[in-house]
């Protein structure tokens, strides 16, 4: 069997070749990262910049030459806008936001987390898009792989004219082990300062709900975690005035350990942790400082 991985980020590629390795066979990489070799059997190192088009059509010709049997690819904004337009050329159906995989298809979440869609696979290759930080990255060097330089070409149908890099902080709660997440609970901006103190004792990173990163903007989307924002796994995941919703709890499923502070008994948060308070956050986090 051959498994074809892609992804523009590096912590990403690495998990999409540890799911290769788990299924068996060779594993083929396309990767603008040339040390990423040590990981791969062959890897297919393109000249020139990154662009989703030349993705595209490197992936093509490769899957098409290899008659690979997968595709996995890393579920980023770009990498998702590769995998449809590849799946597409290719004739063949695609499985997102994959949580398990194998030869034949592979298991996601459906409807916000609220069903277990089971998909297989009607012909090869299939595609799977794997989210951030659900599989392990590939640990173990593969030894001496092939390295084959190619030049793809951009299908010309988009002209890159300027490239503006976006302010971003230095927040990556996709690898984070600890999160203190903040939620409507929150009277005013302010006050986050609270649970930004609470995350410095903790070793953590502040993440927040939909509505203070969409709506409210108190902070900037890359703390956003939820169906729509960043899936994380971490250690410890502490939710403070957050209600719990579907689409919230689909971004945090995999944390090993949930912790939820909130006023309202009935909220959604306490039927998904593994510890909770009832309080005013507001009387709760200070104590937890204190103590800390």
């Amino acid at each position: 069997m051959k498994v074809l991985v892609h992804s523009e980020k590096r912590g990403l590629l690495l998990e999409g070749i540890g799911v290769a390795r788990e299924l068996g066979g060779e594993v083929i990489c396309l990767s603008w990262e040339e040390d990423v070799l040590k990981y791969c059997d062959r890897l297919y190192y393109p000249k020139g910049d990154y662009s989703e088009s030349k993705a595209v059509s490197a992936l093509e010709e490769i899957a098409k030459g290899e008659e690979v049997d997968l595709l996995v690819i890393g579920g980023t904004k770009r990498g998702k806008e590769v995998a449809a337009r590849v799946s597409q050329r290719l004739e063949v159906g695609s499985i997102t936001d994959a949580i398990s995989v194998s030869k034949d298809g592979g298991d996601r979440m459906g409807y916000g987390g609220r069903v277990l869609e089971r998909l297989k696979f009607k012909r090869k290759p299939g595609v799977f898009v794997i989210p951030p930080g659900k599989f392990e990255k590939v640990k173990k060097e593969s030894g001496d792989g092939e390295l084959i330089e190619i030049s793809p070409k951009s299908d010309g149908k988009i002209k890159v004219i300027e490239k503006k890099e976006k302010e971003r902080g230095k927040v990556n709660v996709e690898e984070a082990d600890i999160i203190v997440s903040v939620g409507r609970g929150f009277k005013k901006k302010e006050d986050i300062s609270m649970a930004e103190e609470l995350a410095k004792k903790l070793g953590g990173v502040i993440g927040c709900s939909r509505p203070v990163a969409a709506d409210l903007r108190w902070l900037p989307e890359e703390h956003w975690i939820g169906l729509s924002g960043r899936k994380v796994r971490p250690k410890l995941y502490i939710a403070l005035g957050i209600s719990g919703q579907i689409q919230h709890i689909a971004g945090i499923m995999d944390s090993k350990i949930i912790v939820a502070i909130n006023k309202d008994e009935e909220a959604p948060i306490f039927k998904n942790c593994d510890y909770g308070i009832v309080g005013d956050i507001y009387e709760v986090i200070p104590l937890m400082i204190k103590n800390l």
